[in-house]
């Protein structure tokens, strides 16, 4: 089942009308909004709150087959190899010792 998932991810991430599908995809399965929506906050946004504060909102990511070879065996890329989330350039390092 790992497999066809990260075949899936793989297409997401190289192929922005196959991201744009998958939004549309999810307005039907969750009933709500449509496919620019969740689009907009896949990819993350950045909005004014009532208290005219600038927040960053949404922003998700998908993991293909490589992804989850790291995630369980986090020797298998250097530590300190730099990945991107939420428009931010982070290292491995720092995620690593947060979720510990």
């Amino acid at each position: 089942m790992l497999r066809p998932v990260s075949k899936a991810a793989d297409q997401l991430k190289a192929f922005p009308e196959a991201l744009k599908r998958a939004a549309g995809i999810s307005a039907k399965v969750y009933n709500e909004q449509n496919g620019d929506y969740w689009l907009k906050y896949y990819v993350g946004t950045r909005e004014q709150d009532k208290a005219g504060n600038q927040v960053e909102l949404g922003g998700s990511a998908v993991n293909n087959l490589n992804d989850n070879l790291c995630c369980l065996d986090c020797s298998r890329a250097p530590i300190t190899t730099p990945f991107h989330l939420h428009g931010v350039w982070k290292h491995r390092d720092a995620a690593i010792s947060r979720s510990v």
